[in-house]
This record gives C-alpha cells, structure tokens and sequence, in this order.
C-alpha cells in the first residue's frame, strides 16, 4: 500500500465549509464526555467569520479532502495552539505530530495550549511531543465548564 500524501498548507477562506464539518465531526465524536456548546450554524460562523481572519490556520489534506486543521496565534510573546482537530477516521497516522511539529517550528518555545482532562488521549499525545502541565483549572475559566489543563513546551 502506498504511503499517505499528507500536505500541511495555509488555510485560505474558501475552505471554511470543510473546516467547520471536519471541526464538528471531531468535537461531536468527543460528545458527551466534551459537550458542544454552541449549535452548528454558531461553530460556521464562528470558523467563518473569526476563526480563519483572525488565527493562523493551516489544514492538512489528503488529497481534495481536509483530514486535519490547527489553529494558531501569538500573545504576549507566547505561541498558542488553540484548536488541533482530525477527521475522527485520520487518527493515530501521524498528522497531529506533523501540526505539533508546523507549530513547534513556526512559533517556536514557549508554546501553550489548553485540553480539557477529561480528553486523556489528547494529554498523553501532547505529553508525548514535550508538553508539560503548567496549571490546571477548575472549569470555571471555559464555556464547557469542564476541568482542564495548560500545557507548555518549552523547547527541546
């Protein structure tokens, strides 16, 4: 079987549909452990018309089909990874550390992001690739209002 021809690009405004199915169909499989807290027409326009103007955003494609998207930006001199999400069949090959490793490359240390704990995979994958638990909170700081934690990566 031939390899996957994963390309990691720029996210341009034409691809907003995709984003938001692909966005919806990993946040939906995570339900009812991480519940949606805003309708699907909200997550579109929210994708639409802050997310991509807004963020860094790159996608990554498998062939004409979106299989992945990160988020990035930059505040007070930290990078942040604020959404890293696969389609749900895309798991496990390698496209998540590809992103990590877009991030680590283009934002450079610090680097920080929040899961929620309840997302254990997503705390072992980030611990994987260098992350480690700056603080933890209660709930009372996000609209899931689901304990979460911070992770830092701090350069190799």
């Amino acid at each position: 079987m031939a390899p996957m021809q994963i390309v990691l690009r720029v996210a341009t405004p034409e691809d907003a549909v995709a984003i938001a199915e692909l966005y919806l169909a990993a946040r939906k499989r995570l339900e009812p452990t991480i519940p949606l807290v805003h309708d699907d027409e909200d997550v579109r326009r929210w994708i639409s018309h802050r997310l991509l103007p807004e963020s860094d955003v790159e996608v990554a494609e498998l062939g004409k089909r979106l299989v992945g998207m990160m988020a990035l930006s930059r505040a007070d001199g930290v990078g942040w990874i604020d959404q890293l999400y696969l389609d749900p069949a895309m798991t496990g090959r390698g496209i998540g550390s590809r992103f990590v490793a877009s991030a680590k490359a283009r934002y450079g240390p610090p680097l920080r992001l929040y899961t929620f704990r309840v997302n254990v995979g997503a705390c072992r994958f980030y611990e994987r690739h260098g992350f480690i638990v700056i603080r933890t909170g209660d709930g009372s700081d996000n609209e899931e209002g689901l304990p979460d934690v911070l992770y830092e990566w701090a350069g190799e």
